[in-house]
């Protein structure tokens, strides 16, 4: 029988937990990147909120005392991590814009004049449309937006969400009523790709910032995903579930933040 020392013990134990963690992420990788990237906002932030998540839970695994799964620990690691920069909007920039205009927004779409020429890049489109996502996911107060998350990508359920954020079943309940109920208000008053006949159009955003030299969002597209053109198709005619689109279409590759995650602990 090998006597182990408290120290060999602890190196055993970390390089079990570590190994656990990785084989989570490989077969989770998109649910969980899909979760921070959704709360961040942006491929930087949620590479970083997944990195640090990983090296969080290692480091502290001593704290996990099995009592739940390890893959709710994890969870709970990763909504921390994505809630760290978390600024709440009180007004999505359409309303700021046309409040100070003193018009309603339909009546501010009207006076936007189509483009000579339709923009048909879809690489612009998206990263129009990611920025609307963005500023609409950026409404919900910071509880919503955890429970939103973690039913909408990992389909937790009512006890799993309370689990994870040590909540009782039914403030998770009335938390996840409450957070769809303001993404579908804010997407169904104005959004022309859940309701086509809205007055919300990506194209003529793009417009209104090329006509006043704004800065164009950039960053989401810089990863290639095919079935984002299948997804695009799907959007351009005109989408009636809300939340298909906060599917997160471009990640950063699997393979690559595995190995750069695998660079970061062995």
């Amino acid at each position: 029988m090998i006597n182990w020392t408290e120290g060999q013990v602890i190196i055993i134990e970390t390089l079990q937990i570590q190994n656990e963690l990785l084989k989570l992420y490989e077969e989770e990788y998109d649910k969980l990147y899909s979760i921070v990237f959704r709360m961040t906002g942006n491929h930087h932030d949620a590479e970083d909120a997944m990195q640090n998540a990983f090296l969080k839970a290692i480091k502290h695994f001593q704290q996990f005392r099995g009592e739940a799964k390890l893959s709710t620990w994890l969870y709970r690691i990763l909504v921390n991590e994505g809630n760290k920069n978390y600024k709440q909007i009180r007004k999505l920039p359409v309303v700021a814009i046309t409040q100070e205009l003193g018009v309603n927004e339909e009546d501010f779409f009207s006076g936007l004049e189509s483009p000579d020429e339709p923009i048909d890049n879809r690489l612009m489109v998206d990263e129009m449309r990611e920025k609307c996502l963005t500023a609409f996911m950026r409404c919900l107060p910071k509880q919503q937006r955890a429970v939103f998350v973690l039913r909408t990508f990992l389909n937790l359920t009512l006890s799993e969400i309370a689990e994870v954020l040590v909540i009782t079943e039914n403030n998770a309940k009335v938390t996840l009523y409450r957070a769809r109920k303001n993404i579908q208000e804010l997407h169904h008053d104005r959004c022309s790709l859940v309701d086509p006949s809205k007055p919300c159009k990506c194209y003529l955003w793009i417009k209104f910032m090329k006509d006043r030299n704004l800065p164009m969002p950039k960053g989401y597209t810089d990863y290639k995903d095919p079935e984002m053109v299948d997804e695009y198709k799907q959007l351009i005619r005109g989408v009636l579930d809300v939340y298909a689109m906060y599917k997160v279409g471009r990640k950063i590759p699997k393979v690559i933040f595995i190995k750069k995650l695998r660079e970061k602990v062995l």
